[in-house]
């Protein structure tokens, strides 16, 4: 497999990225995070609305994409999209890079590094030593960007501490966690009776994933 740069120099939007973008700090994206073939728990970026640009953070700190192949079933998924190709330097713009995403093919289930082909995404380098990044929603699940963590022990963090239990959530019920975040578990956004639990809903502009369901509405304590 030949790690080349592809694409070319892309069209500048009417802002700089550098200063406008959204922050990508999932932990469960560590290239060193591996998961098991549990469906509950794995992670697939055909799922996100991906719109503007991103910054990607570890634990706080600057990170970008792994520019090597990264084994099977990392990131948080079974096939970790990684860059098949270098990053800029600062002053080249923006420019295309391929992403490829690791797994296996065929009955001999030979691993291929660039199995799926991803869209490609757009990248800058930004004064200040970080890059920014136009994601493209992958063709198929379990695919997910991979943040390339080096030396960092993997580490998800821990919950805030509470005076008392964390209750636990019941599947088909309205939990109440400890955030005081209301979160509909039940297919179809239904739940449970909120009789004088003091709770208020509210509407998101796009869904969102929990427990594998698309929801639209949060509930909350004020």
């Amino acid at each position: 497999m030949n790690i080349s740069n592809t694409g070319s120099v892309a069209t500048s939007p009417a802002f700089d990225p550098c200063h406008r973008y959204s922050v990508l700090d999932d932990a469960w994206r560590a290239a060193n995070n591996t998961i098991h073939d549990n469906y509950n728990i794995l992670k697939c970026d055909t799922n996100v609305y991906w719109q503007g640009w991103y910054r990607m953070f570890y634990q706080g700190t600057d990170a970008h994409m792994p520019e090597y192949c990264v084994r099977m079933n990392r990131c948080g998924s079974h096939a970790p999209l990684w860059l098949n190709g270098t990053h800029p330097r600062v002053g080249e713009g923006i420019v295309t890079r391929q992403v490829c995403g690791h797994w296996k093919w065929g009955s001999s289930n030979a691993e291929d590094c660039c199995n799926f082909a991803n869209p490609p995404v757009r990248i800058k380098a930004c004064p200040g030593n970080y890059y920014v990044y136009e994601f493209e929603r992958p063709f198929y699940c379990y695919l997910a960007y991979c943040t390339d963590v080096g030396d960092i022990a993997f580490n998800m963090k821990a919950p805030e501490p509470t005076d008392g239990p964390t209750p636990q959530p019941n599947i088909g019920t309205t939990a109440r966690l400890p955030s005081s975040v209301f979160y509909p578990f039940g297919p179809g956004d239904s739940y449970s009776s909120r009789v004088d639990d003091g709770s208020t809903s509210i509407n998101t502009a796009q869904s969102f994933r929990y427990f594998r369901q698309a929801l639209t509405r949060i509930y909350y304590l004020i």
